[in-house]
C-alpha cells in the first residue's frame, strides 16, 4: 500500500526563488552529506516548512538526487497522509522507482515474506528501508 504523499501532490506552491534563500541553502548544505539522508522540519503553522520542503524535493528530484519524500497532512485530504501507517511502504515503494537494485532486494523480501507489510513501523522500515539499502 502506498500514500499519495509524494511532494508532487502537495497543493501548496514551493518557495519563490528569491525567498528563504538561507534557509534552504543550510537544508541542502545538511543534506549534501551522506551521513545526513533525512531532514524533519518543525516549526509554527504558517512558517513555510510546506514551500521549503518541496522546494528542495523538487530541486533534488530535478537533479535525480531525490529517493523519496512524504508529506504529512494532519487533515488528510489525501489517502493516508494524516498517519505514519503507510509511510514505510510509501518511501519503500518510491525508492523502488528509482532504484532497480534496491527494487530487486525489495521484491524479494516481499516474495519470502508475505506478512511484512503487517508488521510494526520501526520493523518495516528496518526490514524494508535500512536492510535492503545496506545490502546494496
Amino acid at each position: 500500500m502506498m500514500a499519495q504523499a509524494s511532494y508532487l501532490s502537495v497543493w501548496k506552491d514551493g518557495c519563490h526563488p528569491d525567498t528563504r534563500v538561507g534557509v534552504r541553502h543550510r537544508l541542502t548544505t545538511h543534506l549534501s552529506n551522506h551521513l545526513n539522508p533525512l531532514v524533519v522540519l518543525q516549526s509554527s503553522p504558517g512558517m513555510g516548512k510546506t514551500a521549503i520542503a518541496k522546494s528542495i524535493a523538487a530541486e533534488y528530484d530535478q537533479q535525480k538526487r531525490l529517493g523519496a519524500s512524504f508529506f504529512f497532512d494532519k487533515a488528510g485530504a489525501k489517502r493516508s497522509t494524516d498517519s505514519a501507517e503507510l509511510f514505510v511502504s510509501t518511501l519503500a515503494c518510491q525508492l523502488a522507482e528509482h532504484h532497480p537494485r534496491y527494487r530487486n532486494a525489495l521484491f524479494k523480501l516481499l516474495h519470502n515474506d508475505s506478512q511484512l507489510l503487517s508488521r510494526s513501523g520501526q520493523d518495516q522500515l528496518k526490514r524494508l528501508i535500512i536492510d535492503p539499502m545496506n545490502a546494496i
